[in-house]
Protein backbone atom coordinates (compact mmCIF):
# COMPACT_ATOMS: atom_id res chain seq x y z
CA UNK A 1 0.00 0.00 0.00
CA UNK A 2 1.12 3.46 -1.11
CA UNK A 3 0.27 6.69 0.19
CA UNK A 4 1.34 10.31 -0.49
CA UNK A 5 0.86 13.98 1.08
CA UNK A 6 1.50 16.71 -0.46
CA UNK A 7 1.91 20.03 1.80
CA UNK A 8 1.39 23.00 0.72
CA UNK A 9 1.91 25.76 3.93
CA UNK A 10 0.54 29.02 4.88
CA UNK A 11 3.52 31.46 5.29
CA UNK A 12 2.35 31.73 8.90
CA UNK A 13 2.19 27.77 9.59
CA UNK A 14 5.39 27.56 7.41
CA UNK A 15 7.46 29.88 10.12
CA UNK A 16 5.96 27.12 12.71
CA UNK A 17 7.08 24.17 10.39
CA UNK A 18 10.38 25.53 10.13
CA UNK A 19 10.90 26.00 13.87
CA UNK A 20 9.50 22.55 15.11
CA UNK A 21 8.79 20.33 12.20
CA UNK A 22 5.50 18.44 11.08
CA UNK A 23 3.59 15.37 12.14
CA UNK A 24 1.98 13.35 9.60
CA UNK A 25 -0.32 10.70 10.40
CA UNK A 26 -1.55 8.12 7.97
CA UNK A 27 -3.61 4.58 9.26
CA UNK A 28 -2.94 1.37 7.76
CA UNK A 29 -5.26 -1.71 8.49
CA UNK A 30 -3.31 -4.68 8.02
CA UNK A 31 -3.67 -8.56 8.81
CA UNK A 32 -1.94 -10.65 11.20
CA UNK A 33 1.37 -11.15 9.92
CA UNK A 34 4.82 -9.92 9.74
CA UNK A 35 5.26 -6.13 7.74
CA UNK A 36 8.50 -3.81 6.48
CA UNK A 37 7.64 -0.60 6.68
CA UNK A 38 9.12 2.54 4.75
CA UNK A 39 8.57 6.10 5.28
CA UNK A 40 10.07 8.93 3.34
CA UNK A 41 9.67 12.65 2.81
CA UNK A 42 10.97 15.04 0.17
CA UNK A 43 11.10 18.82 0.65
CA UNK A 44 10.97 19.94 -2.93
CA UNK A 45 12.16 23.81 -3.03
CA UNK A 46 15.83 22.37 -0.91
CA UNK A 47 15.75 19.04 -2.41
CA UNK A 48 16.06 17.49 0.81
CA UNK A 49 15.29 13.57 1.13
CA UNK A 50 14.71 11.57 4.18
CA UNK A 51 13.75 7.71 4.81
CA UNK A 52 13.21 5.41 7.94
CA UNK A 53 12.39 1.66 7.62
CA UNK A 54 10.30 -0.10 10.78
CA UNK A 55 9.55 -3.98 10.90
CA UNK A 56 5.98 -4.48 12.12
CA UNK A 57 4.36 -7.47 13.73
CA UNK A 58 0.50 -7.39 13.72
CA UNK A 59 -0.26 -10.52 16.20
CA UNK A 60 -3.92 -12.55 15.61
CA UNK A 61 -5.27 -11.12 18.83
CA UNK A 62 -8.36 -13.64 17.92
CA UNK A 63 -6.22 -16.80 18.75
CA UNK A 64 -4.69 -15.02 22.11
CA UNK A 65 -6.32 -15.96 25.15
CA UNK A 66 -5.31 -12.17 26.58
CA UNK A 67 -2.86 -9.74 24.94
CA UNK A 68 -2.09 -6.11 25.16
CA UNK A 69 -1.76 -3.67 22.42
CA UNK A 70 1.24 -1.49 21.62
CA UNK A 71 1.34 1.77 23.95
CA UNK A 72 0.53 4.93 22.22
CA UNK A 73 1.85 8.23 23.87
CA UNK A 74 0.61 11.99 23.51
CA UNK A 75 2.59 14.87 25.52
CA UNK A 76 0.86 17.72 26.96
CA UNK A 77 2.37 19.85 24.88
CA UNK A 78 1.76 17.92 22.02
CA UNK A 79 -0.23 21.10 20.43
CA UNK A 80 2.79 23.16 19.52
CA UNK A 81 3.86 20.32 16.59
CA UNK A 82 1.89 21.63 13.04
CA UNK A 83 -0.17 18.09 12.91
CA UNK A 84 -1.60 18.19 8.48
CA UNK A 85 -3.71 15.46 9.00
CA UNK A 86 -5.16 15.00 12.96
CA UNK A 87 -6.74 11.72 13.41
CA UNK A 88 -9.84 12.31 15.21
CA UNK A 89 -10.27 8.70 17.22
CA UNK A 90 -6.46 9.10 18.39
CA UNK A 91 -7.93 12.77 19.85
CA UNK A 92 -10.34 11.44 21.02
CA UNK A 93 -8.73 9.30 23.20
CA UNK A 94 -5.69 10.44 23.62
CA UNK A 95 -6.62 14.26 24.03
CA UNK A 96 -4.22 15.24 21.59
CA UNK A 97 -2.21 13.50 18.58
CA UNK A 98 0.65 10.83 19.05
CA UNK A 99 4.01 11.67 19.82
CA UNK A 100 6.14 10.39 17.61
CA UNK A 101 9.12 11.62 19.45
CA UNK A 102 10.53 9.59 22.45
CA UNK A 103 12.39 12.81 23.94
CA UNK A 104 10.65 15.26 26.29
CA UNK A 105 11.17 17.22 28.84
CA UNK A 106 10.13 17.44 32.86
CA UNK A 107 7.42 19.92 32.35
CA UNK A 108 5.85 17.90 30.20
CA UNK A 109 2.90 15.15 31.20
CA UNK A 110 2.43 11.93 28.98
CA UNK A 111 -0.93 10.15 28.48
CA UNK A 112 -0.97 6.47 27.83
CA UNK A 113 -2.69 4.64 25.98
CA UNK A 114 -3.29 0.71 25.46
CA UNK A 115 -6.02 -1.57 24.57
CA UNK A 116 -6.28 -5.31 26.25
CA UNK A 117 -7.44 -7.97 24.14
CA UNK A 118 -9.07 -10.98 25.34
CA UNK A 119 -11.43 -13.97 24.04
CA UNK A 120 -12.98 -14.96 27.56
CA UNK A 121 -16.07 -15.59 27.84
CA UNK A 122 -16.66 -14.72 31.62
CA UNK A 123 -17.01 -11.35 33.71
CA UNK A 124 -14.05 -10.52 35.07
CA UNK A 125 -11.54 -8.23 36.12
CA UNK A 126 -8.49 -6.71 34.32
CA UNK A 127 -5.93 -4.65 36.41
CA UNK A 128 -3.39 -2.22 34.62
CA UNK A 129 -0.36 -1.36 36.31
CA UNK A 130 1.73 1.75 34.85
CA UNK A 131 5.69 1.54 36.29
CA UNK A 132 8.82 4.30 35.13
CA UNK A 133 12.16 2.78 35.67
CA UNK A 134 15.40 4.71 35.41
CA UNK A 135 17.01 2.76 32.29
CA UNK A 136 20.19 2.70 33.66
CA UNK A 137 19.65 1.60 36.84
CA UNK A 138 16.39 0.09 37.25
CA UNK A 139 15.12 2.13 40.15
CA UNK A 140 11.40 2.83 40.05
CA UNK A 141 10.45 6.58 39.83
CA UNK A 142 6.96 5.96 39.02
CA UNK A 143 3.64 3.94 39.01
CA UNK A 144 0.04 3.54 39.02
CA UNK A 145 -2.65 0.97 39.22
CA UNK A 146 -5.68 1.22 37.79
CA UNK A 147 -8.38 -1.84 38.10
CA UNK A 148 -11.12 -2.56 34.84
CA UNK A 149 -14.24 -4.65 35.55
CA UNK A 150 -14.86 -6.70 31.54
CA UNK A 151 -18.39 -8.35 30.76
CA UNK A 152 -18.55 -11.08 29.11
CA UNK A 153 -19.22 -9.43 25.74
CA UNK A 154 -15.95 -7.20 26.28
CA UNK A 155 -13.79 -7.96 23.67
CA UNK A 156 -11.31 -4.91 23.65
CA UNK A 157 -10.73 -2.87 27.21
CA UNK A 158 -9.08 0.19 26.32
CA UNK A 159 -6.60 1.89 29.05
CA UNK A 160 -5.58 5.74 29.39
CA UNK A 161 -3.29 6.75 32.39
CA UNK A 162 -1.41 10.14 32.85
CA UNK A 163 2.21 9.66 33.61
CA UNK A 164 3.83 13.41 35.15
CA UNK A 165 7.84 14.12 34.45
CA UNK A 166 8.27 16.68 36.76
CA UNK A 167 11.13 15.70 39.33
CA UNK A 168 12.72 13.46 37.15
CA UNK A 169 16.72 13.41 36.12
CA UNK A 170 17.44 13.94 32.60
CA UNK A 171 18.51 10.08 31.20
CA UNK A 172 16.98 7.66 29.68
CA UNK A 173 13.49 6.12 31.24
CA UNK A 174 11.66 2.74 30.50
CA UNK A 175 7.61 3.23 30.61
CA UNK A 176 5.85 -0.17 31.20
CA UNK A 177 2.54 -1.23 31.41
CA UNK A 178 1.25 -4.40 32.41
CA UNK A 179 -2.25 -6.13 32.04
CA UNK A 180 -3.04 -9.11 34.12
CA UNK A 181 -7.17 -10.93 34.22
CA UNK A 182 -8.09 -12.14 37.22
CA UNK A 183 -8.88 -15.60 35.20
CA UNK A 184 -5.13 -15.48 34.66
CA UNK A 185 -3.11 -14.11 31.68
CA UNK A 186 -1.03 -11.08 31.10
CA UNK A 187 0.52 -9.19 29.23
CA UNK A 188 3.36 -6.43 29.30
CA UNK A 189 4.50 -3.33 27.05
CA UNK A 190 7.92 -1.33 27.21
CA UNK A 191 8.83 1.86 25.45
CA UNK A 192 12.33 3.84 26.10
CA UNK A 193 12.04 7.18 26.01
CA UNK A 194 14.32 10.17 27.30
CA UNK A 195 13.95 13.03 29.18
CA UNK A 196 16.16 16.21 28.84
CA UNK A 197 16.87 19.04 30.98
CA UNK A 198 14.64 21.34 29.13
Amino acid sequence: DRQEFDLRLQPDTYQRVRQTGVRLLSRLTLRPGRYHIQVGAHETSAGATGTVAYDLEVPDYQRLPFGLSGLVLASSSGDALVTANPDPLLKETLGGSPAATRRFTTTETLTVYAEAYDTSRQAHAIAFGTTVHNAMDGRKVFESTDRREAGVADRVNGFRTSVPLKGLSPGLYVLGVEATSTLGGSARRDILFEVSGS
